[in-house]
């Protein structure tokens, strides 16, 4: 029986008996990673069948976690397992994201004033980023299942490129609005990062998702709150 699944905005998505079947909706920057070089991670689905225009991967019961103290470790060490993975991913994109990004804005005449205040910054953060890390690139919480048993399964894998760790560390905290006692739990756990690093990607990380909201239509989000975000974190630098 197929049953579809109407989390996730790209791609069309099903359960199949026991299977998740993902129909591919291709993009400029998704769907560019080989799949299988994931098989060596316990906290990623097996994966069944990949082809041009579908994905398989086994089904796997459990719900979005909060990303809170009971589970910040366990997430935190699979990043760390991955990023020191040495696993070749697709080059880093973020600079060609960024420009698409502009470039639909004008098209769509949606810009707003803290994506002009900061337009150079960014582009400095984007000069200065390490393009070495195999990254996720969309640990939203939503990209996450947690088991009964309280394993975390990292899922959605089709933006994963080299990177900067510091813009997944910072893409994670930002996104799940994480409590200050989380994140230092987290960067303990992590150890290995500069907090200079990790302000920016801050930054960058509300910056972006600015930009990606900004060229959907309609815009499925408010900005207000990320553009404050962008103010409140550029006076701590």
């Amino acid at each position: 029986m197929r049953q579809k699944i109407t989390k996730g905005g790209t791609n069309i998505s099903y359960k199949v008996d026991d299977k998740f079947l993902q129909i591919k909706r291709h993009n400029s920057f998704n769907h560019k990673i080989d799949y299988s070089l994931l098989e060596i991670f316990d906290f990623v689905p097996k994966l069944l069948k990949n082809t041009a225009t579908e994905i398989e991967w086994e089904f796997i019961n459990g719900v979005e976690p909060i990303i809170d103290l009971t589970n910040i470790q366990i997430i935190t060490k699979q990043i760390k397992q991955l990023h020191n993975s040495n696993l070749k991913f697709p080059e880093f994109n973020l600079t060609k994201r960024i420009e698409y990004y502009r470039t639909k804005i004008k098209e769509l005449n949606t810009n707003t004033q803290v994506l002009d205040d900061y337009e150079h910054l960014i582009d400095q953060i984007l000069k200065q980023m390490d393009h070495e890390t195999p990254l996720h690139n969309d640990l939203f919480s939503f990209n996450m299942i947690q088991t009964k048993d309280n394993k975390i399964y990292f899922v959605d894998w089709e933006y994963a490129t080299m990177g900067d760790k510091h813009f997944e560390l910072a893409y994670l905290i930002e996104t799940s609005q994480m409590s200050k006692e989380c994140e230092n739990k987290l960067l303990e756990v992590y150890q290995d990062y500069h907090k200079d690093k990790l302000l920016l990607s801050k930054i960058f990380v509300n910056y972006i998702v600015i930009l990606w909201i900004r060229t959907q239509t309609p815009p499925p989000h408010d900005t207000k709150a990320l553009e404050n975000r962008i103010y409140q974190l550029v006076k701590e630098i």
